[in-house]
């Protein structure tokens, strides 16, 4: 995933910045998609 803001890479799945910085992490979210929608635990 891209920032649009800064250009910066980051793994989609851990939240993990994959440039520059180490150490740096989004928080991230458990999704599932179900028949009847998508569901995200926050």
């Amino acid at each position: 995933m891209e920032c649009p803001s800064h250009f910066w890479h980051y793994n989609i799945k851990t939240g993990e910045l994959q440039d520059y910085l180490k150490g740096v992490k989004l928080q991230t979210y458990t999704v599932e998609e179900r028949n009847d929608g998508i569901y995200i635990d926050l």
